[in-house]
């Protein structure tokens, strides 16, 4: 279940991230004024700005996404996905120091954030050990003499 929940925070995530004003681009004109235009996560003239965070970001995302997936066979990609997904949470945080956050980024950031919980929960989840299997009958009790 929590591996479900996984796939299903980080898929909102994307669909999220495919917005036009989920990222905010910062370019400053020639009169020192800077200007705030919304764009994608998966614009890649963000990287222009020097606001490389919400591309990178997408592209971990569609990576958390196919390790999720894979997740549900592999043990390797549980650790890696444990490990990826708070990188991926951090680095969605990063417009946040240089100013350059918006509303639908803060949910990005929630739900990527959600996703790493189910991640690392899903990792050291305890397995239920298996059931017992029923005890013996008892003996049948000895035969009683006539006499």
């Amino acid at each position: 279940m929590k591996r479900f929940l996984q796939i299903l925070f980080t898929a909102a995530a994307l669909a999220l991230m495919i917005f036009t004003k989920g990222a905010i681009l910062r370019s400053q004109t020639e009169t020192g004024v800077y200007l705030r235009t919304p764009c994608s996560y998966f614009n890649p003239t963000v990287l222009g700005s020097g606001n490389f965070a919400p591309f990178v970001t997408a592209i971990l995302a569609c990576f958390l996404l196919i390790l999720g997936f894979l997740a549900l066979k592999s043990k390797g990609a549980q650790v890696g996905l444990a490990v990826l997904s708070p990188v991926t949470f951090v680095l969605s945080l990063l417009p946040l120091a240089k100013g350059c956050y918006s509303l639908l980024g803060a949910c990005v950031s929630a739900a990527l954030g959600i996703a790493a919980y189910f991640a690392i929960a899903a990792m050291f989840r305890k397995k239920a050990p298996a059931a017992a299997p029923p005890p013996p009958p008892p003996p049948p009790p000895p035969p009683r003499d006539p006499a």
